[in-house]
This record gives C-alpha cells, sequence and structure tokens, in this order.
C-alpha cells in the first residue's frame, strides 16, 4: 500500500465515515502499527470508491451520499432502540413520533439508492448505444477495413523479404474455407 493510498483511505473515512476516521486518528497517535494495519484492512474495500471518485465523480456522490444516509439510518435505529429499552411503555403515539427520524433516513437511502439505479442504467444506456454506433460504422466500414488490414499485412511481409529476414514458421497452408491443413485428414 503507497503513501498515496494511504492518504486516499484516510480521506474517505474523513468525509463518509467520520467515526472511523476519529479512530484511526487515536490509532495513529496511540498505536502507530495498528493504524497502519487497519488502513491496510481497509483498502480493498475502499479501494473501488477511490476509483470511482476519478472515473465517474457523479456516482461517486450518490455513493457517498447512500453510505452516510445508511450511517444516519443506523444511528437513529440505535437511538429508537436506546429510547424503547430505557422509557419501558410509551404510547404509540409517541413510538410514531420516535420513528420518525430513522423513516425519514431510511426513505432518504432508499431514494439515493434508487438515483444511483438511475444512474447505472444512464450509463448502461449510454454505452449499448455507442457498441450499436460502432458496429453500425464497422458493418459499414467492412470493405476499407479488409483493405487497410490485407495492405498493412502484405506491406510488413514485403518489408521482411526486402530486409532478407527468414521466414517465420507459417501456418499450413489452408483451402480456402478448411480449417484443417490439407491431407491432416489422412492418417
Amino acid at each position: 500500500m503507497t503513501d498515496e493510498d494511504r492518504a486516499a483511505v484516510r480521506e474517505f473515512l474523513k468525509v463518509a465515515q467520520p467515526r472511523l476516521f476519529e479512530m484511526l486518528q487515536r490509532f495513529e497517535r496511540e498505536d502507530p502499527a495498528e493504524a497502519q494495519r487497519k488502513l491496510a484492512e481497509a483498502f480493498p474495500r475502499v479501494r473501488p470508491l477511490i476509483e470511482l471518485r476519478s472515473t465517474d465523480p457523479a456516482l461517486f456522490e450518490l455513493r457517498m451520499k447512500d453510505l452516510r444516509l445508511g450511517r444516519e439510518a443506523m444511528e437513529a435505529a440505535r437511538w429508537l432502540a436506546d429510547q424503547e429499552g430505557s422509557s419501558g411503555d410509551i404510547s404509540d403515539a409517541d413510538r410514531a413520533a420516535r420513528q420518525q427520524p430513522l423513516r425519514e433516513a431510511l426513505a432518504a437511502q432508499f431514494d439515493a439508492r434508487t438515483e444511483i439505479m438511475r444512474h447505472d442504467l444512464e450509463m448502461q444506456t449510454r454505452r449499448h448505444d455507442e457498441a450499436k454506433r460502432e458496429l453500425a460504422n464497422r458493418a459499414s466500414g467492412r470493405d476499407e477495413a479488409v483493405d487497410s488490414m490485407m495492405t498493412r499485412l502484405l506491406s510488413r511481409e514485403r518489408e521482411r523479404l526486402r530486409r532478407g529476414d527468414g521466414r517465420d514458421d507459417p501456418p499450413p497452408m489452408r483451402e480456402p474455407g478448411r480449417h484443417r491443413p490439407p491431407g491432416a485428414d489422412k492418417k
């Protein structure tokens, strides 16, 4: 793991997981070897997001939002469970009011994941459209492409002969349309 990788993981944790970042800072002060081990453990999970930041910043932001909202939902669930455990009997209205932050966090996370799916679908559609264009261009330029490949291949072979290079071991000559050399069927 390079220094650049470690810096990227630290930055990611600082933005996406502030509590983990604080824990990492504490390890860096108290037990630097353990801090390095924790960074190395986190790197394989964080690397795809680090790469995503440079290749698709919009999707990176959506994924970061999903992570932040997931953390908020978990915190709201923990708070609610603590409240219910310490309150004993509470009214349905009070329970519903206490559940509202969790419901809002989960709804926001659901919306973020829907946006991620929408973004992924748009990217797949773009790749599909580009592949269709490339296929159409390829089909329409077939003869020119074959002529170009033939010219390059013959030019290379003529140059090889001009230099006086020996022949490479050529593949056995085949009759047009055959997949096996002549005489290979006779045993």
